[in-house]
């Protein structure tokens, strides 16, 4: 079962906080400068994408479990890294975001 096109309640609602929240949406943006300025490898930057999702699970999601399950993981790194090809090409186009 789906949820607003994204994996489920969860998924959606993560990030949802991410955008909306000022300190989560600054922690996205600054994980994007970094990779966008080759300053983090791929892997360090799926590290900080998952960092990003637990903080936003843990802190502010109405979903009061313990721990997100791997296939919420995905599905947010996913989405987090299809953001980050949009912020790429802005950016490659007009600049710093």
């Amino acid at each position: 079962m789906t949820y607003n096109g994204y994996y489920n309640y969860n998924v959606w609602n993560i990030l949802l906080w991410i955008d909306n929240e000022r300190r989560l949406y600054d922690m996205k943006i600054k994980a994007f400068d970094k990779h966008y300025r080759k300053e983090t490898s791929r892997k360090q930057f799926t590290r900080d994408l998952n960092r990003l999702g637990a903080t936003a699970h843990k802190q502010y999601s109405d979903i009061k479990k313990k721990k997100l399950t791997q296939k919420e993981i995905i599905e947010i790194r996913k989405s987090l890294r299809d953001d980050y090809k949009e912020y790429k090409e802005y950016r490659d186009e007009h600049g710093k975001y």
